[in-house]
């Protein structure tokens, strides 16, 4: 895999984003979204564990976990230094025009901010609708 973590760095890519698919977002139904425009600070820490039940029960199935990026990004490390940050991107999955919209802006906001990307590239890896 140094192989692979080598040819992304020849390639000038400097960040990996990973999407996962619909039904394994923060908020798949869009319940989290209606108790945020009550309080704001209750919606996040739900999203939060939604979002790692999801991970425990759907492991790879649709989804990116974290333990997936973490051995991403060991692999493609050269000399077993971290080179390419593997990120993951969560987005509600809501499976609705509205829920891919949101998610699309706030990517956009997240590459825009990208400190690690700024002189390179960024390889985005989606899965279903990611």
């Amino acid at each position: 895999m140094q192989a692979v973590g080598r040819a992304y760095r020849s390639g000038d890519v400097r960040a990996i984003y990973l999407i996962h698919g619909s039904f394994v977002g923060a908020d798949a139904l869009g319940l989290f979204r209606e108790v945020a425009r009550v309080s704001s600070a209750a919606a996040e820490p739900l999203r939060r564990l939604q979002k790692q039940l999801l991970d425990a029960l759907a492991k790879d199935a649709g989804n990116y976990t974290p333990e997936f990026a973490r051995e991403f990004e060991a692999a493609i490390s050269i000399d077993r230094k971290p080179t390419i940050p593997v990120r993951l991107f969560n987005w509600s999955s809501e499976n609705n025009h509205i829920g891919r919209a949101d998610g699309a802006v706030r990517l956009i906001a997240a590459l825009k901010g990208d400190v690690a990307a700024k002189a390179g590239r960024i390889l985005i890896w989606g899965h279903s609708h990611g």
